[in-house]
C-alpha cells in the first residue's frame, strides 16, 4: 500500500496559534500510534502544503485519491497549537465517518464506535473542552471512512467573548455549549411497559431532586404516592423510574409527578397524565413498531413526523421503538429523545411506548443510562388473551478483548442465562398458557442467515421453548429488525419473501433452521441495504388473525399479510419478491 502524505495549512482570523496539519494516509495506521503522536509531536512523513480556511470542509479524496466501497484507508493527522497560558478552549470537529482526537498523549475525543452522526460534515458536528498547557501542545487525528465522502473539518473555537454579538458563531456555541440551564423536568414524563394490570412512568431533571408518582383509578380510586427509594431511604437523582402494579385491567388511572423539598418538608406536583391499562381478555388490539432509525437526526424526525400522520398511528394501542435508534449513544438524552422519543409527542400527550434494546443501544459512553430510563431491557406484558416476549438479543458478537473495543463492554453469555431463567418462569404462567396468541418482540431475527453469532445466541435463548417440529411452546409471530431489509418468512410454505438485490442475491438458509423455525418470522426494513431508507410495521391482532403491513413512514406499502394458524399467508399487497 502506497502512502500519501499531506500537510494542511489552516487559517484563523480569531486564532493564530495554530501551525500547519500534517496529514499521513496508510491502510497500517493505528489509533494508537496517533495517540502516540499526540505525546512524541512527530507523524513520520511531510507532503504537500495546502491551504484551508479554519472551520471548511476539507474533501480529503482530493488527496489521498478516490476510496471504494470497504476500503481499508485510514489518516492520520498532527498539528501544534501554541498557547500563551492555561487554558481551556473547545474544539469542534466533523468527519467522514469515524475520528478519535488525542491532546498530548489523552484522548480527547472519539466518536468511535457508531460514527459521526451527522451526514453533513462541520466543524459544530462535535465540540469538547480541552485542556491546552502553556507553550505547544500536540493535537493529533484518526480518521476513517465510511460515507466514501472522505470529508473532515476542525476548528478550535474563539472566546465566546471575542465574537461580535449577532455572530453565527457566537449562536452555534451557545447553543450547543452552554444549554439553558433547567432545574426541572427536562421533558413530559414516557408511560411505558404497559400491561393489563401494571405500567411504568419514567421522567428526567435537570438537577438532583427526590421523586415521586401519586396515582389513582379515575373512578373511585385512593390516591397513592411511590418514591424512587433505595434501600427504603429517598434518594435525589436526575432519572427516576416507577413501576406501578397491581393495577385493574381497562382502567384509566391519573398521575402526578411530584417532588419532596427535604428543607421544607413540601411535596410539589410538576407534571400530570393519564393512561389506560390494558383489557385482561379478548384479543383486538393494534400497534405501530419503527427501528433501525440509524440515519441523519433531520431524517430520523422526519420519519417519525410522518408515522403521526398515518391513519394506523391515531389508531394503535402502543408504539414499539424495536431497537437501534441510533449508531451509538455517547449522548443518550440527544440521540434517544430530542431527536427521536420527543417526535412522538402530540399536544403533550404520547402513545404507551414498548422499548425493545437493540444492539447499538449498548454502544457509547452514554449508553450505560438505558437502564434507568427503561428498566430490565427483557419483559413481558399481556393486552387482553394476547401475550407478549419482550426478548434482548444483546450485542452483535462476543466479547473482544481489546482496550476501547465496543465488544469489551458486553458479556453475552451472562445476559442470555438470566433470560433463559426468566423465560423458564414466564412459559410456566397460567398466563402464557391460556393466551391464544403469543407474540415475540426482538431485534434480532432468528435465522442465522445474516449473522451466525445472532442467529446461534437466539438458538441459545430461545431455542428450547420456540424451536422444533414439535416446540415445547408455540408461538404465532416473531417480529424483528436489524439486518435494515424487509423480508417475511412463511412456516406453511417455508418460503421467505423480501427485497432482491445483490447484496442479497445469493441469500441461502440453514437446513436446521428451516426445520427448526416453525413460526412467521416479519422484519422491518433499514436503510443502507437496498429497500426502503426506513419503515413502519403495523400489526393488527383480531380473531380472524394477525395482519401485519409494512410501510414506508410515509404511506407507500411495501408489504401487507393476513397471519392465520397453520395457514400459509394470506397476501393483501406486496413488492417483495420470493428469496428462498
Amino acid at each position: 500500500m502506497n502512502r500519501i502524505c499531506l500537510v494542511l495549512l489552516v487559517l484563523s482570523p480569531l486564532l493564530l496559534c495554530a501551525r500547519p496539519w500534517q496529514f499521513k494516509f496508510s491502510a497500517k495506521i493505528s489509533d494508537q500510534e496517533v495517540k502516540a503522536a499526540s505525546l512524541s509531536g512527530t507523524l513520520t512523513g511531510a507532503g504537500k502544503m495546502v491551504e484551508v480556511k479554519d472551520g471548511t470542509v476539507c474533501q480529503l479524496s482530493k488527496y489521498s485519491g478516490k476510496i471504494k466501497r470497504g476500503t481499508k484507508l485510514r489518516a492520520a493527522a498532527i498539528t501544534v497549537v501554541d498557547m500563551p497560558e492555561d487554558c481551556e478552549r473547545f474544539i469542534g470537529i466533523g468527519a467522514d465517518w469515524f475520528v478519535s482526537c488525542f491532546l498530548n498523549g489523552q484522548q480527547v475525543l472519539s466518536t468511535e464506535p457508531g460514527g459521526n452522526h451527522f451526514t453533513r460534515i462541520s466543524p459544530y458536528n462535535h465540540i469538547v473542552k480541552v485542556k491546552f498547557k502553556k507553550g505547544a501542545n500536540h493535537l493529533a487525528l484518526y480518521i476513517r471512512p465510511r460515507l466514501y465522502q472522505w470529508k473532515f473539518a476542525f476548528k478550535i473555537m474563539p472566546d465566546i467573548s471575542m465574537l461580535p454579538a449577532h455572530s453565527g458563531d457566537r449562536a452555534r456555541m451557545i447553543a450547543q455549549m452552554f444549554p439553558p440551564a433547567n432545574p426541572g423536568l427536562l421533558r413530559k414524563e414516557l408511560v411505558h411497559q404497559l400491561s393489563c394490570d401494571s405500567a411504568a412512568v419514567s421522567c428526567q431533571f435537570g438537577s438532583a431532586v427526590i421523586c415521586g408518582v401519586r396515582f389513582r383509578a379515575e373512578k373511585d380510586g385512593q390516591s397513592k404516592i411511590i418514591w424512587n427509594t433505595l434501600s427504603g431511604k429517598r434518594i435525589a437523582r436526575k432519572i427516576h423510574r416507577f413501576q406501578l402494579k397491581k393495577l385493574l385491567p381497562e382502567t384509566v388511572y391519573n398521575y402526578e409527578i411530584v417532588t419532596l423539598d427535604t428543607n421544607t418538608a413540601k411535596i410539589t406536583p410538576v407534571s400530570s397524565g393519564s393512561f389506560k391499562t390494558f383489557p385482561a381478555s379478548g384479543v383486538d388490539n393494534s400497534f405501530l413498531i419503527i427501528s433501525d432509525t440509524q440515519v441523519a437526526p433531520d431524517i430520523r424526525q422526519a420519519a417519525v413526523k410522518n408515522m403521526l400522520k398515518l391513519p394506523e398511528f391515531g389508531k394503535a394501542d402502543f408504539v414499539v421503538s424495536l431497537g437501534d435508534v441510533a449508531e451509538n449513544f455517547d449522548n443518550f438524552e440527544m440521540h434517544y429523545f430530542n431527536w427521536f422519543l420527543n417526535g412522538f409527542y402530540r399536544k403533550n400527550q404520547l402513545k404507551p411506548l414498548t422499548i425493545v434494546k437493540g444492539n447499538h443501544e449498548y454502544r457509547g459512553n452514554g449508553s450505560d443510562i438505558y437502564p434507568e430510563h427503561f428498566g430490565r431491557s427483557y419483559y413481558s406484558f399481556r393486552h387482553g388473551d394476547v401475550f407478549f416476549i419482550v426478548l434482548d438479543t444483546g450485542e452483535g458478537g462476543e466479547t473482544v478483548w481489546k482496550p476501547g473495543h465496543h465488544l469489551l463492554y458486553t458479556d453475552t453469555a451472562q445476559l442470555l442465562a438470566e433470560q433463559q431463567e426468566w423465560l423458564e418462569r414466564i412459559t410456566a404462567s397460567e398466563a402464557f398458557k391460556r393466551a391464544r396468541y403469543r407474540i415475540v418482540l426482538a431485534h434480532a431475527s432468528p435465522f442465522k442467515y445474516h449473522a451466525k453469532f445472532y442467529g446461534n445466541t437466539i438458538r441459545k435463548l430461545a431455542g428450547k421453548f420456540f424451536f422444533g417440529a414439535k416446540p415445547a411452546h408455540r408461538i404465532d409471530l416473531w417480529l424483528c429488525a436489524h439486518v435494515h431489509y424487509a423480508s417475511r418468512f412463511d412456516p406453511a410454505t417455508k418460503n421467505m419473501v423480501g427485497f432482491k438485490f445483490p447484496k442479497r442475491s445469493k441469500l441461502k438458509v440453514d437446513a436446521d433452521d428451516l426445520a427448526d423455525i416453525n413460526f412467521p418470522v416479519i422484519t422491518s426494513d433499514g436503510p443502507g441495504q437496498g429497500g426502503e431508507q426506513l419503515s413502519v410495521t403495523s400489526v393488527k391482532v383480531s380473531d380472524d388473525g394477525i395482519n401485519v403491513r409494512i410501510t414506508t413512514p410515509e404511506g407507500k406499502v411495501i408489504d401487507d399479510v393476513i397471519i392465520r394458524k397453520g395457514e400459509a399467508h394470506h397476501v393483501n399487497s406486496s413488492v417483495l419478491e420470493k428469496l428462498f
